[in-house]
């Protein structure tokens, strides 16, 4: 049952110590959530079908989450859960700092209503906030994983870097220095990666100039029209690298790109080579399809992203080297900014199922993406939510780390549907 004067009490406890949360939280309470008893031999609360904590013993799980901290003097939680954690973590006098991040303001002043956190409220090693407030985690951290599954439409960022996070162990599975197909793939393409030029080569070649980076995302048919007809009356065009799946769009548009960027195993060279290619230069990595490669009728450069699969290979055959968080589009991005360029408008970057479709060109499916089955989601600059996948999200994530590390290089979104890329500005010539 609603408990106000305990409500009130530890709003007056938070309000002391952080006026700026109190009024967030108070602001909250127009949206308290109505939080359910789940019986057990302890007892825990639920929203929507979804426990704070285990319904058992939620000091035996709070132990359990705390020993991932070991000895760390200074550690970080998001999520409250039922509020075990923190109290097991200030239970050590070795404990200097416990940060804590409220995933969900309004369902934390529901938690206020019915459970008393003083204990740990007044304790002076605690730091509150919003999770939404940050624009990157903090380290050591934990999240409590119900907290997660409600984080509110706020904290979508650090929700998804969250996220991000939490697979990443699954995505360095994928490439397991010693998976027998993997190894296989790159034995493949060693003989034409052996004679094919390093994309070190490139890098330097293209200082001060601008760069369009075309991704295949949906938007990236808004501007093909116009973007056909303004780089042919150009006198100079701006440097042009593509994706491997924006390729054909942009060719049958009429726009060739400077280079062609291909990292996907998947991707087959039917998909990719029937289309003229002789006037783009090709940039690959070892797990790309022989055929592509071999199909391919422009220069060929080799180049490498940093993870241990590659690295004997590396040893052997030095070429030079490009981020990848994940996406094809990271290394494009960063081809751009090693060649020098200094201001990069990204084309197609939706990072999301922008007007029913998964990517420009394809039919929706084609590519992999399901789109009926997609419940993930990010927003755009309006504030809206728009379709996308965890994929995506982590996408868009490792992207606005790496724009945030390189303030000197201007990054610029052309368009308004896609997810909203943090520190990139509108493209004054093609934001739509």
């Amino acid at each position: 049952m609603v408990d106000l004067e305990l409500l009130a009490s530890q709003l007056s406890q938070i309000g002391r110590r952080w006026p700026k949360l109190l009024s967030q939280l108070e602001a909250a309470r127009n949206a308290v959530p109505e939080l359910s008893w789940v019986e057990g031999r302890h007892g825990t609360l639920a929203l929507g079908g979804v426990q704070l904590s285990s319904r058992h013993d939620p000091w035996k799980e709070a132990n359990l989450q705390a020993e991932r901290f070991g000895d760390a003097r200074s550690v970080c939680v998001y999520g409250v859960g039922l509020g075990a954690l923190p109290r097991v973590l200030l239970s050590s006098a070795e404990r200097e700092r416990v940060s804590i991040k409220i995933l969900n303001a309004a369902l934390f002043v529901a938690l206020l209503s019915l459970v008393d956190q003083s204990e740990w409220l007044i304790d002076e090693r605690v730091e509150l906030s919003l999770a939404r407030d940050d624009e990157e985690l903090c380290a050591p951290w934990f999240v409590n994983p119900p907290d997660l599954v409600l984080a509110e439409d706020e904290a979508w960022k650090i929700r998804d870097r969250l996220q991000l996070e939490l697979n990443a162990r699954h995505v360095a599975a994928r490439h397991a220095p010693d998976d027998p197909e993997l190894l296989s793939r790159i034995a493949d393409t060693r003989p034409l990666f052996r004679e094919d030029r390093d994309v070190a080569e490139l890098f330097g070649t293209a200082v001060g100039k601008s760069a369009y980076v075309f991704a295949s995302g949906p938007s990236l048919e808004d501007h093909l029209e116009r973007l056909a007809t303004r780089l042919r009356e150009s006198e100079e065009s701006p440097l042009l690298i593509a994706v491997d799946t924006a390729h054909r769009t942009l060719v049958r548009a009429g726009i060739h790109p400077h280079i062609t960027v291909t990292m996907d195993r998947y991707l087959t060279a039917e998909r990719v080579c029937p289309i003229e290619n002789e006037r783009t230069n090709l940039v690959y990595f070892p797990l790309t399809d022989k055929n592509i490669v071999s199909g391919w009728s422009g220069l060929r450069f080799t180049a490498y992203s940093k993870i241990p699969l590659f690295e004997p290979l590396l040893a052997e055959l030095p070429r030079g080297v490009l981020w990848a968080g994940g996406s094809v589009l990271h290394a494009a991005v960063d081809l751009a900014v090693l060649m020098g360029a200094e201001k990069i408008s990204l084309f197609g970057a939706d990072f999301a199922f922008v007007g029913g479709k998964t990517h420009a060109g394809w039919e929706s499916g084609e590519l992999g993406q399901d789109l009926l089955r997609a419940e993930h989601w990010v927003k755009n600059a309006a504030g809206e939510k728009v379709r996308s996948s965890p994929n995506f999200a982590g996408y868009l994530s490792e992207l606005e780390r790496y724009i945030a590390a390189r303030p000197h290089v201007v990054f610029h979104a052309t368009s308004s549907r896609g997810a909203l890329i943090a520190r990139t500005s509108p493209d004054p010539e093609y934001y739509v």
